[in-house]
This record gives structure tokens, sequence and C-alpha cells, in this order.
């Protein structure tokens, strides 16, 4: 059955939430799951230190963003979305580093602050109503990134078990569907890449019980998914207060039961998603 085949609603649905993705871009999102998969069996001797899942979410992102994009836009990229490169690679040489707590607790919030500060300064001057609006969005976003992103490294670093990655996963995944609805196919699959990689570190972590995300590899993905949600929101038609609910989804309290985590972070996900939908009818995407 296709999806024209279904009833109007239903299909009205599905063709706003399935990726505009040809087979070549999905291979593309393959590729960089199966690149972080290469690099977490090549370090799994060192699968407890911080730098492989750091190394590995970093170079599985870079690649597929590169073929997704055709390449890389250098060093002062001038779109926005271009930038998540470079935060996938200070993000990742900061989880090389072996920081200690008071160390990562500086650098994480120099780098929410920059990511902040240069996503905003892509926005059009004409979007601002006064000259100081720009100036309180980039501490807004800056300070709720550096929060976030906190919380999201503690969870993965105190609590046992593949829930806190699940959660992580989930909202990736909510990402690429929620920017699909809002219309931005471009920033849907740089978030499937983002998913792509998360799966790996997942599959990865059910062969190795020992294995743990944080703090590496949260350091990767947790700025990440929030410089797709900053991009998503200025660029795209994501509405906040509804996007918040994914990264609810990510920091979802833990239960002891793994999958009453999964459910509760789908839930969250899912609600996210058709809210979404509910305010972008499907119609042509915008890359």
């Amino acid at each position: 059955m296709i999806v024209a085949d279904l009833p109007g609603p239903v299909s009205a649905l599905l063709a706003g939430i399935l990726p505009d993705a040809t087979p070549g871009d999905l291979v593309e999102i393959t590729i960089a799951g199966a690149v972080a998969a290469a690099v977490f069996a090549l370090a799994w001797r060192w699968r407890k230190r911080s730098w492989p899942a750091a190394l590995a979410l970093a170079a599985g992102y870079t690649t597929g963003h590169a073929l997704i994009q055709n390449g890389l836009a250098g060093w002062a990229p001038p779109a926005a979305e271009e930038w998540l490169v470079h935060v996938a690679l200070a993000a990742a040489l900061l989880g090389c580093a072996g920081l200690g707590k008071r160390g990562r607790f500086w650098t994480r919030l120099a780098l929410s602050a920059l990511v902040a500060w240069v996503l905003v300064g892509k926005v059009p001057t004409g979007t601002w109503g006064s000259s100081s609006s720009a100036l309180y969005w980039t501490a807004a976003l800056g300070g709720a990134l550096f929060v976030w992103w906190s919380e999201l490294d503690f969870r993965s670093r105190k609590l046992e078990g593949l829930a806190p990655q699940i959660a992580l996963m989930l909202a990736a995944v909510g990402a690429s569907l929620c920017l699909n609805l809002a219309h931005s196919a471009l920033l849907a699959m740089l978030a499937a890449v983002v998913s792509a990689v998360l799966g790996a570190a997942l599959a990865f972590g059910f062969f190795y019980k020992d294995f743990k995300l944080a703090p590496g590899g949260v350091g990767v993905a947790a700025p990440l998914l929030g410089a797709l949600w900053i991009v998503g929101h200025f660029f795209a038609d994501v509405q906040s207060h509804w996007s918040v609910l994914l990264l609810m989804g990510a920091a979802v309290p833990v239960f002891r039961r793994w999958w009453l985590t999964a459910l509760v972070s789908a839930v969250l996900v899912a609600l996210a998603v058709y809210l979404t939908y509910q305010a972008n009818p499907p119609c042509s995407y915008d890359y």
C-alpha cells in the first residue's frame, strides 16, 4: 500500500512525516552511522573513556553532513546549518581532552554561549524588533543549552543502563520528523544523521554493557541537537514552545525499567511531532 492509497488525513500525515529524501540520501545517512560504528569498533578497548564516543559521533556526523551537502563549506560558512560541523568538531575536541569536572563546566558554558552567538548572528537583522533583542536571545538560548546539556551529561554519567541513550536518540528522531513537518528537508536529514550516529552508539551499548555515552558522546550529541533546535526555530517553521517537548524527551526522568523511560520519552516526542503537524500543513519542502 502506498501513501496515496490511504485515507485523506492519514495520507496527509504520512506525507508530512516521511522524509523528502532520495534513496541516495538514505544511503548517505546510513554511511554516517556506519562510520560512527567503525570508530566505536576500533576503539573498543577504550570504551570506558571519554574520547572514543566523542570521536565516533563527530566523525559520523561530519561524514554524513559532507555527503548530504556535497562537501564542507569551509571555516567561515555563510549558512547557519553549515556551522553544525564546527559544533561537532569543537565538542569532540573538548570530549577528547579528558577534562575534569571544573574544566567540563567552563568549556560547556563557553561552547553553549558560542553556539548561540554564532547562530543568532546568522539571523537577518530585520527579524529583531530592537537592537537588544539579539543579545537577549543569545543569552537565553546559550543559557538554556548549557542547562539542558548539563542535565543530559549528569543523567548519562550517573545512571546505569541504556535508558538515557534511548531517550536521547528518540529526541533526535523526533527532531528529524518535526523538521520535515516544518518544511525543511535539509535540516531534517541533518537531524537524521545525528539519529544514525546515536543509533550506532546505542547498538554498541547493547554489545558492551559497561559502555557509557557520557561524557564524550553526550558532549557531541547535546550541542548538535541544541544547535539544530535553534536553527529550526529561526530558519524553519518549528514552534519553540512545542519543540521544547523534544528537549524534555531527551531529559525525561529515568525509571528503573528502561522500557518505561523509553515509553515516556516516546510520548513526549510524539506529542511534539503531532503539534508540529497541526501547525504546519503539508506543502513543498523549503531547502
